[in-house]
């Protein structure tokens, strides 16, 4: 008997974009597990309780999300899917909490501690906005290759190791990523004053 391939992770989203009914069950039975890590490990950081049935409420509404507003048709990059599923998923679990009015944590927390990529003397809120449009502005501009290892990372707090798991490449390749791209970028901020 003839054992079935499956269908590589491209094949897999021109399935889906061609609403395959096949596909689209692949799809969902290959990232069910990086879903719903994603959506617990966003809720373990949310300042409220939750609970089993709140992982499998957001769960759907990704996957619907996903297929209703055809999301993997703006997928700029096969090597991104990964860490775009986790964005997805994270961008869901926050609806998600303020549509049931619990507090979360806040998303700007990030830019308040002394960290990686913070101003030394930031003097004003203003200054705060500013810090965080630039950053977003450099992030948006990157190749396609560093853009989602930068997003999962500086916005949504993950190691080296869980990106590296996300994205299907060594943790090696990771680091030396980000720490190439954080020196571009903090020489940039020095550039705009961020940096005494």
């Amino acid at each position: 008997m003839k054992s079935q391939v499956s269908p590589s992770d491209e094949e897999l989203i021109n399935l889906c974009c061609a609403e395959s009914e096949a596909g689209w069950s692949e799809f969902v039975e290959r990232f069910s597990s990086l879903i719903r890590h994603s959506i617990k490990r966003k809720l373990s950081r949310a300042t409220c309780s939750s609970s089993g049935g709140d992982v499998d409420d957001i769960f759907q509404h990704v996957f619907t999300s996903i297929w209703s507003n055809k999301k993997l048709k703006s997928l700029r990059s096969i090597e991104s899917l990964r860490a775009y599923l986790v964005i997805i998923a994270h961008g869901c679990t926050i609806d998600y909490l303020r549509r049931k009015g619990r507090p979360l944590e806040p998303y700007n927390e990030r830019w308040q501690q002394p960290s990686k990529v913070i101003p030394a003397n930031p003097r004003t809120e203003t200054q705060g906005r500013q810090l965080q449009k630039a950053v977003e502005k450099f992030i948006d501009g990157l190749p396609l290759k560093e853009h989602p290892i930068m997003t999962l990372n500086l916005f949504y707090d993950l190691s080296h190791q869980q990106i590296s798991s996300i994205m299907a490449i060594p943790i090696n390749t990771v680091s030396t990523i980000i720490a190439r791209t954080k020196n571009s970028l903090r020489e940039e901020l020095k550039q705009r004053g961020y940096y005494e």
